[in-house]
């Protein structure tokens, strides 16, 4: 298991090299270089964007493991809170939503 997750681990890293690869080799082209552009006109707002959208997501977190962390195992702690947020983010359905 342990060798598995080094190989997807490093697919992952060979893919998002070859995408920076694919991206600097875009800029070669007059009309291809708009989207890398473009791409460089984006980068400081959308961290700033990514800033922001954690420390509210973790300001969340913190809500929820105050206010639901005494009933449901899930929200017992912040780090808990943020794995059972991220979950639900990306339409995971929370378990207590089954049993109903």
């Amino acid at each position: 298991v342990q060798q598995e997750q080094v190989l997807r681990l490093v697919g992952m890293l060979l893919l998002v090299a070859s995408f920076v690869k694919l991206l600097l080799l875009l800029q070669c082209h007059p009309r291809i270089a708009i989207i890398t552009t473009s791409l460089k006109a984006i980068v400081d707002p959308l961290c700033n964007l990514l800033m922001i959208w954690m420390i509210f997501f973790v300001y969340l977190a913190a809500a929820a493991s105050w206010t639901f962390g005494h009933t449901m195992n899930e929200f017992t702690g912040v780090v808990r809170s943020l794995t059972q947020l991220a979950r639900m983010s990306v339409g995971a359905a929370p378990i207590w939503l089954s049993q109903a």
